[in-house]
C-alpha cells in the first residue's frame, strides 16, 4: 500500500472507527467461517439412504431405495426424507403401488389367488360371526385390545393368529424364521434375520 494512502487513512480514521471496522471485520470472517461449516459439507457427503440406513440390497433388486419404499433419497432431513414412505412395501395392501410398478402382470396373477388374498375364507369366518359386508384384502381386518363384540373378537383372532402366515407375518424374532411380507416372504433373500 502507498505510504500517501496509508498516512490519509491513519488521519482520516480516529482510533474508535479503526477498532469498529475491525471488530466489523471480525464478525464478517466469523460468520463466513461458521456458514462454510454448515450443513453444505454434510450434504456433500451424504450418500441418500445409505447415508443413514445400514443398507444390504437383495441381488434381485439392485436399485435405489425409493424405486420401492418411495420417500426422497436427495435429501437428509428426516421428517422429509420420510414423506410418504412405505416401509413394507411388498406387504399385500402395498405391493401394487410398489411391486406393481415392474411386475404388474405377476401382481394381476397373484391377487385373485385365495392363499394371497385369503378374502374367501376369511368372509366366511367373519359371516359366521355377525359380518355384513365383505374384505377384499386381509390387511382390512383389525386387531382390537378389547373387543366388544363376537366380530370384533373374531376379527382379533384372525389378525393375531391366523393372519400370521409368511404373507401377512415376518415371523417371530428369531434369525431362522424372520422374512419379508407379502411378495417379500418368498422373493427376497433373508439371511438371520436381516435381507
Amino acid at each position: 500500500m502507498p505510504s500517501s494512502l496509508f498516512r490519509y487513512i491513519t488521519i482520516h480514521l480516529s482510533a474508535a472507527n479503526l477498532h469498529k471496522m475491525i471488530g466489523s471485520l471480525a464478525i464478517v470472517i466469523v460468520l463466513f467461517s461458521l456458514y462454510s461449516c454448515s450443513s453444505e459439507s454434510d450434504k456433500q457427503e451424504f450418500a441418500g439412504c445409505a447415508g443413514c440406513h445400514d443398507v444390504e440390497l437383495d441381488q434381485n433388486h439392485q436399485f435405489t431405495c425409493v424405486s420401492c419404499h418411495l420417500g426422497n433419497d436427495e435429501e437428509y432431513t428426516v421428517e422429509i426424507a420420510h414423506k410418504d414412505l412405505i416401509t413394507n412395501p411388498a406387504h399385500p395392501a402395498n405391493a401394487e403401488k410398489s411391486c406393481g410398478a415392474c411386475h404388474t402382470r405377476q401382481l394381476e396373477l397373484v391377487k385373485p389367488n385365495n392363499h394371497y388374498a385369503l378374502s374367501n375364507h376369511l368372509n366366511k369366518v367373519r359371516r359366521v360371526f355377525g359380518a355384513h359386508g365383505t374384505v377384499t384384502d386381509a390387511s382390512a381386518i383389525s386387531s382390537s385390545p378389547a373387543p366388544a363384540s363376537a366380530l370384533e373378537l373374531v376379527d382379533d383372532l384372525l389378525r393375531r393368529r391366523c393372519l400370521r402366515c409368511h404373507v401377512y407375518y415376518q415371523g417371530d424374532d428369531f434369525a431362522r424364521v424372520r422374512h419379508g411380507l407379502g411378495c417379500a416372504a418368498c422373493h427376497l433373500s433373508f439371511y438371520d434375520g436381516h435381507m
